[in-house]
């Protein structure tokens, strides 16, 4: 599971990257050296520009500075990567539009906001294509939304608009191992969110003040991107 951290991503899909990132760490323990090199050096590009158009994959879950590793191994996308990308190809004069192949449950919130609004900036000097094939949930529609235009196939899925922050207690399982955990800090704050014990009241009000503040960022980027009021988007 994901712990800690705000999420805008599909609930569905939250459930299953802790177990996924398992499988694929062990997947790695059984790779050697020699076999890891070529992996690296065979990976292909996450970009491909063909006769004036560059297809961006974006595909698996948003992390904001996802290593190669990372996306190799966990699928994940660099949300402050992508950034970069998308104004490089703003300046290519090489590229006459950009199409995001989208098929995402969403991710990590930090970066998208800048995401969102490089995006709009670039589709003011070229069209940027939002392609939903299949899934642009959460975060990742928060993206998909910033687009000039926004396509789908029959089976795409687009939306789920919202944030999450889950935190774990891991302090009964610790007792009943016999393990006694010593937290010290400085700062006021510095251990609310702490694992080691349940969140008082007045941590829980100040997470959901960050997931309030992280929707209506949200919202404001859809209404700017679709250019609808914001009413409207949060219907």
């Amino acid at each position: 599971m994901i712990y800690d951290r705000l999420m805008a991503i599909n609930g569905a899909a939250a459930v299953g990257l802790w177990q996924q990132g398992r499988e694929r760490r062990e997947l790695m323990g059984t790779i050697g050296a020699a076999e890891f090199q070529a992996l690296l050096l065979e990976a292909p590009a996450e970009t491909n520009v063909s006769r004036g158009a560059a297809l961006v994959a974006v595909h698996g879950p948003m992390v904001p500075r996802a290593s190669r590793l990372e996306q190799l191994f966990f699928g994940a996308v660099s949300t402050f990567g992508l950034e970069a990308e998308m104004r490089a190809l703003a300046e290519d004069d090489e590229v006459e539009v950009i199409v995001l192949d989208i098929n995402s449950p969403g991710g990590d919130v930090r970066g998208m906001p800048e995401l969102a609004a490089t995006v709009r900036d670039v589709r003011e000097k070229k069209p940027v294509i939002a392609l939903g094939n299949v899934d642009a949930l959460s975060a990742a529609y928060w993206l998909a939304s910033q687009a000039t235009e926004i396509v789908g196939v029959q089976s795409s899925r687009f939306g789920s608009m919202g944030a999450f922050f889950k935190h774990a207690d891991f302090s009964g399982a610790l007792k009943a191992e016999g393990i006694v955990v010593t937290e010290f800090a400085l700062g006021a704050r510095k251990l609310e969110f702490s694992s080691g014990g349940p969140l008082d009241d007045e941590a829980k009000a100040r997470i959901n003040d960050l997931l309030a503040g992280i929707v209506d960022g949200m919202v404001d980027d859809v209404a700017a991107g679709r250019r609808m009021p914001r009413e409207q988007v949060q219907k």
